[in-house]
């Protein structure tokens, strides 16, 4: 297995008849001490590109796959650490649970197209066991140091360069290895940039917090300087501020969706908010004013329902824990779900928007599961910043998931350009324009970005945190590479403030630029769209569900019909979830499904027939490209594939 790392790591695929020791004089010998099997991750992915399984280096230098069973897979290789990845293709995993030997084939690519000369090798047991090797095609001869990728301190003989955003407006160089190999006779592995084009779903990494859940620790966290600095330059203080409170009537019932209001000894309102899906609810103190509360004063705590407005009695500042209230009122619960996607996608957003869209598109469409007795709607936000393009554009709530995947799908990172952005302008786009159910189960805002806002909105910014509260709308931020401690603590304001989780995206994955460590936290990472589905189920869940007996949100497939005035094109049903019927007037001459970052996944030519029956059953849920060549022209419209959505075909 050192060798086949050796092999995979350098970016090479190798000829056995090529390979040849070199004399030890020329080879530079990179200790074991030097590799960081944590930061070596290899995916399997099937010719659809969906990514299968994943596995790390172990520390016996094997790879381990858990669910993957023997076959041909296209394996990509990411090293966290010098973010190189690479891809191969065609590669024969014999043993996925203990992969000593990993087959390589090499393609002797004759003409264009042609494929048929296979060469297997097995990487194990034939190539050389020294750390650098020579290959030669005809009279030409090179040495090839095959460790750097895997040295703490490489660097690439060339690079890739990208560029982010720094917390003071600058632009930082990002440099991304990849192999100087000029052979023909060798397969040079693809390299993966992060383009709009290839991002995939299950790649991105993630830790989750809740400070409200571990208010010890955020008590902690504030003892630090910078940590004391963003608290003043975001103007928002939460400790000796904050009351907690969980309200139920004397049946046990938690009261869901219901305003709950703090107010001082002359009755005027500190501060609304929404009772959860749990019966909690989080109320400030003159939170965006420095001085600290009285603990020793009292105040007052009123609940409306039912139309009434009843006085639940004297409270004080909670701290860590709930306050608890019992009520004699009736219960009802509305289950409705409201969620909407904020998204910076200004420039420094580019190294991880593709990956995030396509995380993003794969949660809508498994979104049900986790709240299965609740109607979902959804909508999206996506901001720049002044100047730019658009500073904001939206889709509104709508209860079919493919429009809103569909929108999000449309949307590209670029503009900004200083280090802030316009996220007070997506944010009230999103509280105080969208049509937020009056009453429901669970209203969340999940607020994806990787810059803080323009320190002179810090008053919007605190409104916004308010009219959240007041709306029963928690703010879940989702923060991405390039964030600094500042932004972090703003992001942590509004997810405690509001009474929502943070969740900030990890290194783990190898995609994008450097996250910094998060702060006073313990570490659970997973996939992003697991936490963000996690999360999702935290607060819509509620004793009233019965998920036997209850089947929601079934998306009505329709027609969709394009082309001009005189070509008429038809697709259904879409969604689908086994076969898409495609009609035209006149007959075309090519019929294609793609992927959304371009892979042909079908193609239908030499039509005889107006009409054409595509078999999607195994293709993965998700959102493809069909297009129809008529008469010489293109016609192409967007189309679903979802076996959850119970479309009909």
């Amino acid at each position: 297995m050192k060798n086949t790392l050796f092999t995979l790591s350098a970016g090479l695929i190798l000829s056995a008849s090529v390979l040849t020791n070199l004399p030890k004089s020329k080879i530079k010998i990179y200790p074991k001490t030097q590799i960081h099997t944590d930061s070596l991750k290899l995916v399997a992915i099937d010719s659809f590109k969906n990514r299968l399984d994943s596995c790390y280096l172990t520390n016996t230098q094997e790879w381990s796959f858990k669910n993957l069973k023997p076959g041909k897979y296209n394996l990509e290789l990411s090293n966290t650490k010098s973010k190189q990845r690479a891809i191969y293709n065609k590669i024969e995993v014999e043993n996925p649970k203990n992969l000593h030997k990993l087959n390589l084939y090499t393609l002797d690519r004759k003409t264009e197209g042609d494929m048929s000369t296979h060469e297997a090798i097995d990487a194990y047991d034939k190539i050389p066991s020294s750390a650098a090797y020579k290959w030669s095609h005809g009279d030409e001869e090179r040495s090839i140091s095959v460790a750097p990728s895997l040295e703490r301190s490489s660097k690439a003989p060339t690079a890739m360069v990208t560029r982010s955003k720094t917390s003071k407006g600058a632009t930082k160089k990002m440099m991304s290895a990849e192999p100087d190999i000029k052979s023909e006779s060798v397969k040079k592995p693809k390299i993966i940039k992060t383009t709009e084009e290839s991002g995939n779903a299950n790649v991105l990494t993630a830790g989750i917090w809740n400070d409200l859940d571990n208010w010890d620790k955020f008590e902690k966290t504030h003892t630090d300087a910078e940590v004391k600095n963003a608290e003043n330059i975001w103007g928002i203080h939460l400790l000796n501020h904050r009351f907690g409170v969980e309200i139920k009537n004397n049946k046990g019932q938690k009261v869901i969706g219901e305003s709950v209001s703090l107010k001082d000894n002359e009755g005027n309102i500190l501060w609304t908010v929404v009772t959860d899906n749990r019966g909690k609810a989080e109320l400030w103190c003159n939170p965006f004013d420095a001085s600290i509360s009285d603990k020793k004063l009292s105040y007052n705590l009123s609940l409306t329902i039912n139309e009434k407005v009843l006085n639940l009695g004297k409270i004080k500042p909670t701290g860590t824990g709930y306050a608890t209230y019992v009520v004699s009122e009736n219960i009802t619960t509305n289950p409705d779900v409201d969620v909407c996607f904020v998204v910076d996608a200004t420039g420094s957003m580019g190294d991880e928007i593709s990956y995030l869209k396509a995380e993003l598109m794969d949660v809508m469409m498994k979104l049900q599961k986790s709240a299965p007795c609740s109607p979902i709607r959804l909508s999206s936000v996506f901001y720049k910043d002044q100047g730019d393009e658009y500073v904001t554009r939206k889709m509104p709530f709508v209860n079919r998931i493919d429009d809103v995947v569909s929108f999000v799908s449309e949307q590209y990172a670029g503009g900004g350009g200083d280090f802030p952005e316009a996220v007070h302008s997506g944010l009230n786009v999103a509280i105080n324009e969208m049509d937020w159910s009056k009453k429901a189960l669970t209203k969340i805002i999940f607020l994806i970005l990787d810059a803080p806002p323009h320190t002179e909105n810090a008053k919007d910014i605190q409104k916004l945190m308010q009219q959240a509260s007041e709306k029963g709308i928690k703010i879940i931020p989702i923060t991405a590479s390039g964030i600094d401690k500042s932004t972090e603590f703003c992001m942590k304001y509004l997810a405690a403030g509001t009474g929502g989780d943070y969740i900030y995206i990890t290194d783990h994955s190898g995609v994008g630029n450097g996250h910094i460590k998060p702060t006073g936290v313990v570490e659970d990472v997973d996939l992003l769209n697991t936490q963000i589905l996690k999360t999702m189920k935290k607060y819509s869940q509620w004793e009233g569900c019965n998920k036997q007996d209850t089947v929601i949100n079934p998306i009505e497939p329709r027609i969709d019909i394009f082309g001009n005035e005189q070509i008429q094109i038809s697709a259904f049903p879409n969604p689908a979830t086994k076969y898409i019927n495609v009609k035209s007037n006149v007959t075309a001459q090519k019929m294609s499904i793609y992927s959304l970052g371009g892979s042909l996944i079908q193609e239908k030519s030499e039509i005889k027939s107006k009409e054409v029956k595509f078999d999607v059953s195994n293709m993965a849920d998700g959102l493809y490209i069909l297009t129809v060549i008529v008469e010489g022209k293109a016609f192409s419209n967007k189309f679903f594939v979802s076996k959850g959505l119970q479309g009909i075909d």
